[in-house]
């Protein structure tokens, strides 16, 4: 659908408070989601939730008002004005600024057409993609997509499995890792992954967290190469996978900071063997030719410690898992 975006030309100015018409200007639409369904859309900016150091790229909070037709918003009766939604508009000031919103970085286009079938889910629902010119002869592109909460904080570590999961399991840390699978296998690379582009919010039912991927202005249209199996290699508390046969660098990166795996094998010269299997420390040292230079004593201490600083970490995620942070 063919639409124009009123945008105001103050960011401080409500419904009500701009009776003006000039306090908008008119954008027209670059790209537009069939959830847009009417040809105009008013927006009400909140708050200033990022601006770069010269502020040309922001992001801001705000409402939009679906309308019928092209009118000041403050005409409107009050049983008149429509169910305000709230969104989360990223702004680019200026033609280079605008171009790597919608080309440089695909950003707009990534969103409508590589991670369509994921918006909603893994990734925001990208409403509309507006770029023109405002009365004074500014470039501006906005794009507005839905508001998906607040980013988590401290890393992925303290927060409960399923940050991380999802599906049949329903874990949040999991959630971030299933969400980057599925982004990666419709062809997109991130490429920022971090907290701050991981958003948490409260679902309506009060039950848990629903978690998003966010921020693809540094994406690319990149094939994955992890060509495992998700049910072998994206398991809980596993030994991590061999890094090089996992293909994937930014997969792998995801699992790791979602803390998914866990070292859990003990190394002694040309062995490597699961900490589970080794029941009596000496026999374990005395089955293989030690390396050079390494006493026996020395050996059996050394594994000693492996095994007691694995304990360690268990024990820690464990405590994590049982009192997790809940995302603010």
């Amino acid at each position: 659908m063919e639409s124009q975006l009123l945008w105001p030309r103050t960011d401080n100015g409500t419904i009500s408070e701009t009776p003006d018409p000039k306090a908008f200007d008119f954008l027209p639409s670059y790209v537009s989601h069939e959830r847009l369904e009417h040809p105009y859309v008013a927006a009400v900016l909140k708050d200033t939730i990022k601006r770069n150091e010269f502020g040309n790229r922001e992001v801001i909070r705000a409402g939009i008002f679906q309308l019928l037709v092209k009118c000041d918003p403050s005409d409107l009766r009050s049983d008149e004005i429509p169910e305000e939604l709230p969104v989360v508009c990223k702004v680019a000031h200026g033609r280079r600024q605008i171009e790597k919103l919608k080309k440089d970085s695909k950003e707009a286009d990534i969103y409508n057409e590589n991670l369509r079938d994921h918006q909603g889910r893994a990734v925001p629902e990208m409403m509309v993609c507006y770029i023109g010119k405002t009365a004074e002869g500014c470039h501006v592109g906005v794009l507005i997509l839905t508001d998906c909460g607040e980013p988590l904080v401290d890393g992925l570590a303290p927060y409960s499995m399923s940050i991380s999961w999802c599906g049949s399991f329903s874990h949040r840390r999991g959630q971030v890792v299933l969400h980057m699978l599925a982004i990666h296998r419709a062809g997109v690379e991130h490429r920022d992954i971090h907290v701050r582009n991981i958003l948490a919010k409260k679902r309506n039912d009060g039950q848990g967290y629903d978690v998003t991927i966010v921020d693809f202005d540094r994406s690319e249209r990149v094939a994955c190469q992890y060509k495992g199996d998700e049910h072998e290699d994206i398991v809980f508390y596993r030994h991590p996978p061999d890094y090089k046969q996992f293909g994937c660098k930014e997969l792998y990166k995801a699992c790791d900071y979602a803390c998914l795996w866990i070292e859990r094998e003990i190394n002694l010269g040309n062995q490597s063997v699961p900490v589970e299997e080794i029941t009596d420390i000496e026999a374990f040292v005395d089955s293989d030719i030690l390396p050079n230079g390494m006493t026996r004593d020395a050996a059996i201490l050394h594994v000693a410690d492996q095994m007691a600083t694995m304990a360690r970490v268990i024990e820690r995620r464990k405590a994590w898992d049982e009192n997790p942070r809940v995302p603010q």
